[in-house]
Order: structure tokens, then C-alpha cells, then sequence
């Protein structure tokens, strides 16, 4: 087998999630085994991640006696590790060890990851946590303040809860109003919006959908809220989802809550409570509480799933809630499309999905967040095989441009259900 193709491949697939259509059923056999071997590693990973979170103060309070004790003495001169910028981590790990078990490399990883995230508890304060990480996928509600067109690029300026955020327009964003497909042309000073995307910093998001109210235009900013870090579970926590965000890899969340008393607390969820939120017709405004915490991580229920939404003219495919003949519809609030349905056919990463509403096409990127509810299913067989077939799936997202497709943001895959 050419190596250096094979590491092409397999960089080329670590990247987008997905197997490239040229790899030879040898090499497909290879990669879908050293994929399935990165997810291992990255949910070790993530298990220490989360161990370290909550020894983060101990941890903290050692490394600095340490220093302290040790002030005097004289460092060496660090080694320099000179590697090869063509790899990524995962990809010169497996690529050097193609030998080791499945154990052997989720040991590697929280050896590393474990390092690295102990340098972080070191360096970092203890209430340094933020509602907006680079790399994940968020969805936040805000006020335009202004829409700006430089050198080709459109920025949409919005007051959030967090404060002011800027939201990145490209030509892949999906515009929707009333769940149908819009433009950026509806994007006016004072409409309230709803972002669901790729956090570039903590005051900016590339915006994968855009979503509009139908309600009129907004008279005052949200209030900024000044949060913190929820480090202990306290005992009937409850309140409201002003904003969250996914990791990329799916296995926790952060959730800013806001009390009914006016207080509010950042937090760190696992993929689980995650899935309860994205099932919703609307997971922002959902009333939660906070039940159990595990390793550093906490538990979600959702206790109101929130106001719904007034009746409207959906496409053909997309389901929801409607409001019964003789309900008083609550003030519009932007929604992503949803969509609830059985996979029936998969062709590239287009699924066909049956609806009651009818057929419709799904398309899932690169950075859809996949989440596996009680499926049993994988990452990387939901993307590049057929077992996820027959399976119920719920879907947020936007609209293509140039197809007219459903664009997942988010999909939970559930149970195969009995034909």
C-alpha cells in the first residue's frame, strides 16, 4: 500500500468526518477502522478533560506551591520537537502505531490529553470558563444592531445575552423566515435572530443558519447577563436556555441558564441532556433543571419545553408543532427548519427522510453535530455507511442555497423502529 497516500487519505478524512469516494475497498476497510479508533481516543480524552475540570482547583493550588518551592532553581533549556506540519495529532498517532489496539490508543490519549489539559488547570484561573469556545457549534438569540457589507465580507452586529457578538455571512449561510428560504436582505436593524454556528472566538460566530422573527422589530437590547460557572450541584437549580453550544466530538455541551430569581450559571452538560434540547421544536427558552453532576459534568431535564410556536406554512418535508384550531399563538421567535422522520436511503451524505408530511432530502457536512441518542449506532457509520437506515432521526438546520436541501445543523439519531 503507497503510505504516503494512505496518510493523505486518512488526513483528508480526519478532517471531513468522511472516506474519501477514491479509497480502495483496502483502504476503506483501514480507514473505517483507524476512524472508529479516533473516536475512542477523543472520548477518552474528553473523560479526562472532564476528571481535570473538576480537580482543577486542587491541581491548581499544588502546581503553584511547586513553583513557589521551586523558584530558585534554574530551567533548562526546553527540547525542540521539530514534526511534520502535514499531519494532524490523531493522524501521526495512528498512522506511527497502526498496531495498537483500540485500549492501548485510548491510553495514549489520556496520557496526552490528560497533559494538556493539566497545563490548562495550571495556567488558567478557576472562573476563566466561557459560553462561546472556538470549534463548537452554537446557537444564540439576539438583536440586530447593524449589518455591515466590507470588501465583499457581510458581518451582522447583534446584542446578545452574552453581549455583543458578530455573526460572519457567507455564501453557504442558510437564511430562513417562517421556515422557509430568505435572504440576507430581511436582516434589518432591531429584527430579532437566532445564529446556529461554528464559534471562530468568544464575539464571533460563522453563521450556518440565520434564523428570523416573524414578531416585530425589537424595541430593546436583552439584558447582558454576568454569569458563572456552575461548579457544584445545588439543590432545585432551575431556569431558562438562553444560549448553548455542542463540542465537536458531542460528548458535552454549555449551557447558559438564567434563574427565575436573575441569576445565572454556565453549564457543562453531557452529551445526553445535549439530545434532550435538540429534540425540542426550540431548544433556546426551554425550561431545564439541573439534576445530577458526574465527573464535573451535569445532568439537564427538561421540565417546559417553552412557548409554541405560532402556526406557519412550512415546506414540503419539514415537520413541528402546529397550534390546534381556537389556541392563542405565543409571539413568533426565529426557529431553525425541523425535522422528525425515518431514514430510507442514504447517497453520499444526502439521506432520504420519510416524513409525515412526505419525503424530504437531509444533507449532512463535515460539521453537522451528530448525536447518537439510543441508536447504538456510530459516528462514522451514520456517515459512510447504511446501518443508519430504518432509524428515526430528528434534524435542525437551514436550507441550501443552490439545491433547495435541508442543511443539518444538528441531527440525534434514535431507535431502529419495526417496519
Amino acid at each position: 500500500m503507497d503510505t504516503d497516500r494512505f496518510d493523505e487519505l486518512l488526513d483528508a478524512a480526519l478532517e471531513s468526518g468522511w472516506i474519501p469516494v477514491d479509497a480502495s475497498p483496502a483502504e476503506r476497510a483501514e480507514l473505517e477502522e483507524m476512524l472508529a479508533a479516533t473516536g475512542s481516543l477523543r472520548t477518552a480524552g474528553e473523560t479526562a478533560a472532564s476528571e481535570a475540570r473538576a480537580s482543577m482547583p486542587i491541581a491548581r493550588a499544588r502546581f503553584e506551591r511547586f513553583i513557589a518551592s521551586e523558584r530558585a532553581a534554574a530551567l533548562p533549556a526546553p527540547a525542540i520537537l521539530v514534526t511534520s506540519p502535514k499531519r494532524g495529532f490523531f493522524s501521526r498517532i495512528l498512522v506511527a502505531h497502526r498496531s495498537l489496539s483500540l485500549a492501548a490508543m485510548a491510553v495514549i490519549a489520556l496520557v496526552v490529553v490528560g497533559g494538556l489539559v493539566g497545563n490548562q488547570v495550571f495556567f488558567q484561573g478557576v472562573e476563566t470558563a466561557a459560553a462561546l469556545v472556538p470549534g463548537d457549534y452554537a446557537q444564540v438569540q439576539g438583536v440586530v444592531t447593524s449589518v455591515s457589507n466590507e470588501n465583499g465580507k457581510q458581518t451582522v452586529h447583534v446584542d446578545s445575552g452574552l453581549g455583543g457578538i458578530d455573526i460572519d455571512i457567507s455564501d453557504s449561510t442558510s437564511v430562513v423566515y417562517e421556515q422557509n428560504a430568505s435572504d440576507l436582505s430581511a436582516v434589518k436593524p432591531g429584527a430579532t435572530v437566532l445564529v446556529g454556528g461554528l464559534v471562530v472566538n468568544n464575539r464571533l460566530i460563522a453563521a450556518r443558519t440565520l434564523a428570523l422573527s416573524s414578531a416585530a422589530s425589537a424595541v430593546t437590547a436583552p439584558r447582558v447577563l454576568r454569569f458563572k460557572e456552575l461548579k457544584e450541584l445545588k439543590d432545585g437549580l432551575q431556569g431558562h436556555v438562553v444560549t448553548f453550544s455542542l463540542a465537536p466530538d458531542g460528548v458535552r455541551a454549555r449551557v447558559l441558564v438564567e434563574t427565575d430569581s436573575g441569576e445565572s450559571f454556565l453549564v457543562i452538560v453531557d452529551g445526553r441532556s445535549a439530545e434532550r434540547l435538540l429534540k425540542l421544536e426550540r431548544s433556546l427558552g426551554a425550561k431545564v433543571s439541573v439534576t445530577a453532576l458526574v465527573a464535573g459534568v451535569f445532568s439537564l431535564q427538561v421540565t417546559d419545553q417553552g412557548a409554541p410556536p405560532p402556526p406557519v406554512t412550512r415546506p414540503a418535508g419539514v415537520g413541528g408543532t402546529v397550534t390546534p384550531p381556537g389556541a392563542q399563538a405565543a409571539p413568533a421567535s426565529p426557529s431553525l427548519l425541523k425535522v422528525n422522520g425515518i431514514i430510507t436511503a442514504r447517497d453520499g451524505n444526502v439521506f432520504s427522510i420519510q416524513t409525515r408530511n412526505g419525503p424530504a432530502s437531509i444533507v449532512v457536512t463535515a460539521d453537522t453535530r451528530i448525536f447518537l441518542g439510543e441508536s447504538g449506532l456510530t459516528v462514522i457509520a451514520v456517515r459512510n455507511g447504511d446501518s443508519a437506515i430504518g432509524h428515526s432521526v430528528q434534524v435542525q438546520g437551514g436550507i441550501e442555497r443552490a439545491s433547495g436541501k435541508i442543511r443539518a445543523d444538528t441531527v440525534v439519531v434514535g431507535p431502529k423502529l419495526p417496519r
